[in-house]
C-alpha cells in the first residue's frame, strides 16, 4: 500500500495537489471506501459540499497500473 500527496504550482498561481494511494487489490480499496463514506457519515461531513464552498475542482478517477 502505496500513500502520497504531490503538488503542483499552475500559471494562474493555483495550486493542484494530486494524491496517490495504491490498493492491496480491489476488496482493500472497496472496504476503505466503505470505512470513509461510514466516517464522513458519522461527522456529518459532505465531501462535496466542501469542495463547492471552497472552490475545490477535483478530477477523481481511479486508474490501474500499466506493465511496461
Amino acid at each position: 500500500v502505496l500513500d502520497r500527496i504531490v503538488e503542483h504550482r499552475l500559471a494562474d498561481g493555483a495550486l493542484a495537489l494530486l494524491t496517490v494511494a495504491e490498493w492491496d487489490g480491489q476488496p482493500a480499496f472497496d472496504a476503505a471506501r466503505e470505512t470513509v463514506r461510514q466516517a464522513h457519515a458519522a461527522e456529518g461531513f459532505d465531501p462535496a459540499e466542501t469542495m463547492q464552498r471552497l472552490g475545490i475542482t477535483a478530477d477523481l478517477g481511479t486508474y490501474s497500473p500499466v506493465a511496461i
